[in-house]
């Protein structure tokens, strides 16, 4: 199943955080990430692990980031009227 399939199918849903710590960059593309772990320094390398750009198009589905990195062009979004999703909608799982 797709991404958007495993949503609206309940097979996959935001149940976990996790903190980026940083990013490798190759020729101006993002190819690995740093992860930080909430399960403790006794799993993977000390509660770090490695996530590769592709499965973090796959499974991340929600990021924060702080205003002040964003561009006017995303930030545009917020000038946008606001949506309210139905109560099923799986993006609310986690919020």
């Amino acid at each position: 199943m797709t991404k958007v399939q495993r949503m609206l199918n309940g097979e996959s849903a935001m149940t976990h955080a996790i903190l980026l710590t940083g990013v490798n960059v190759n020729n101006g593309n993002a190819t690995k990430w740093r992860v930080e772990n909430s399960w403790s320094e006794e799993r993977h390398e000390k509660g770090y692990l490695m996530m590769t750009t592709d499965l973090f198009k796959e499974f991340v589905l929600e990021v924060v980031v702080d205003k002040s990195l964003l561009s006017e062009e995303v930030l545009s979004v917020f000038q946008q009227e606001s949506q309210v999703l139905p109560v099923w909608n799986p993006i609310g799982t986690l919020a």
